[in-house]
């Protein structure tokens, strides 16, 4: 079956659902890059933007959590490193190196005061 994610970052039904309520966004509203934006922050946060910006969790717990959240994204801890964490469903897989993703991340640090 195809996926059903939609928008810039791939949010699927039951993940846009639940934002849409947890932040109480008008379904009457635009889905506009500003509210994409807004929604993905809070998935960051969520998964631990703040944690790990103030040092609390390591760049690879960060990176696990953010693969738990979008597919395409690797796990870089735990079995199968590299893989997608849906790994193995018939429609995910990772789409970057874990490499990447660290770099990112590191970068997000260097960057970011929370």
């Amino acid at each position: 079956q195809p996926s059903n994610a939609v928008g810039k970052y791939q949010f699927i039904r039951p993940t846009l659902e639940g934002l849409v309520n947890e932040l109480g966004v008008g379904r009457d509203g635009l889905f506009d890059e500003a509210l994409q934006d807004r929604l993905a922050i809070h998935l960051l946060e969520r998964r631990g933007v703040r944690e790990y910006v103030r040092g609390h969790i390591t760049r690879e717990q960060f990176a696990h959590n953010l693969s738990m959240e979008w597919a395409t994204l690797p796990r870089v801890i735990g079995r199968n490193p590299g893989a997608s964490y849906y790994d193995g469903d018939g429609l995910n897989k990772a789409q970057v190196s874990i490499d990447v993703v660290l770099a990112a991340i590191d970068s997000l640090r260097a960057t970011t005061s929370v």
